[in-house]
C-alpha cells in the first residue's frame, strides 16, 4: 500500500506524485528529504524513518527511489512515464542551477583576484 505523497512535479500542465511507501524492512513509511551537501544540493531522496549505521538500509536518490517503485511496480503504466520524465526534469534543473551558481562564484573569485593585483583599480584608490 502507498501514502498519497507531497512530493509533486509539473508536466504539461499535470500534477505528477512519486508515492511514499511502507519501508520494506520496518513498514514505516519513507520520507522526502533535500539534500545539502555541496555535490548534490537540492538532490532529492528518499529514506526509511528508521535509516542509520545500524538500523535500516532502506536510502535512495530520487531516481533510483522511482526506478525503485518501477520495479515493485508501485508505479505501472502512464504514472511510470510520467513520474520518470518529471523526475529527470527535475534533477536537470536542479543541476542547471547549480552550474549557474559555480560559474557565477568562478566569476565573482576571477574578479576579486584581478582587483587584488598590484594597478588595479582597488590598490590604486588606495594610494
Amino acid at each position: 500500500m502507498s501514502s498519497a505523497s507531497s512530493v509533486r512535479s509539473c508536466l504539461r500542465g499535470r500534477t505528477v506524485v512519486v508515492v511514499l511507501i511502507p519501508c520494506p524492512h520496518y513498514q514505516s513509511i519513507v520520507r522526502y528529504h533535500i539534500s545539502n551537501i555541496e555535490d548534490h544540493e537540492g538532490w532529492v531522496f528518499y529514506k526509511c524513518t528508521n535509516h542509520s549505521p545500524t538500523g535500516c538500509a532502506f536510502w535512495f536518490w530520487e531516481m533510483e527511489y522511482v526506478a525503485y517503485l518501477v520495479d515493485a511496480h508501485f508505479l505501472v503504466g502512464n504514472q511510470a512515464v510520467d513520474v520518470v520524465r518529471a523526475t529527470k526534469e527535475r534533477r536537470g534543473e536542479v543541476i542547471k542551477t547549480r552550474n549557474g551558481r559555480k560559474r557565477i562564484a568562478s566569476r565573482l573569485a576571477t574578479d576579486r583576484v584581478a582587483m587584488a593585483r598590484p594597478g588595479s583599480l582597488q590598490q590604486n584608490m588606495s594610494r
